[in-house]
Formats: structure tokens, C-alpha cells, sequence
């Protein structure tokens, strides 16, 4: 299912057991599900997908892949405003696939990855 949200708008597309997908203003994203796995494709904006254990999540932009494996319960936000993508992981480690570069995320932190495109840019 494509999604999309208006200038001033958000979206959550509750999974019920699979979990939740929360988009922000101006963003832009294909959600795909099943048993054990949820993600999509982010083009614009920002995405955080929330999962229980068990539920592994993948979110690909046009610089890479967000992951997290599903061990644990997982929570990753996904940011492509600026032109780059920003991958924080909040309650497990994930990791960020892009090329031949994986970036590690623990969890609390974030990471970014390719160029932002406005050096003034407002994320979050």
C-alpha cells in the first residue's frame, strides 16, 4: 500500500501483532507486511516503525537499507528530508546497508548516510 501524507499531516497504519508505521508531514512511503516482517520503501519524509520481538524490519531508500533483525522489539526512524537518509534506532541495534557500506546503529543513536542536499536543512 502506497502512502502519503499532506504538508501539515501524519499518518499511523496500525499492523495490530506485526506492529505500527507512523509517517510525518510530507512523506511519502510504500508499506509492505507479512508474518515477521514489515517495511517498505521510504521516498520522502519520515518513518518510524515500530515492532515486537519476533518482527523484523526493512526500510530501503534510494541511499540504502534500514534493518533490524526482530530479536528484541525494534523501533527505527527513517529520515530522507534533507536528501540523505537518517536511520536512529531507539529500543534495539539495526543496521544501515547502503553499497557495499553497512553502518551499524546501536541502540540510542543514529547514523546517517549519502549527502544532505540542503546544509540548513530541519530534521526532527
Amino acid at each position: 500500500s502506497k502512502v502519503k501524507t499532506a504538508r501539515n499531516g501524519a499518518a499511523t497504519i496500525n499492523l495490530g501483532k506485526l506492529g505500527r508505521v507512523q509517517l510525518g508531514p510530507e512523506s511519502e512511503m510504500t508499506v509492505n507486511f507479512a508474518d515477521g516482517k514489515v517495511g517498505g520503501n521510504l521516498s520522502s519524509g519520515r518513518a518510524t516503525v515500530t515492532t515486537p520481538a519476533g518482527v523484523a524490519i526493512a526500510v530501503a531508500t534510494t541511499e540504502g537499507v534500514a534493518t533490524a533483525d526482530g530479536k528484541v522489539a525494534s523501533t527505527l526512524t527513517v529520515d530522507v528530508t534533507c536528501g540523505n537518509t537518517r536511520v536512529a534506532a531507539n529500543r534495539s541495534d539495526a543496521k544501515v546497508t547502503a553499497g557495499s557500506k553497512v553502518e551499524y546503529v546501536a541502540a540510542g543513536s543514529e547514523v546517517s548516510v549519502g549527502q544532505a542536499s540542503a546544509p540548513r536543512c530541519t530534521r526532527w
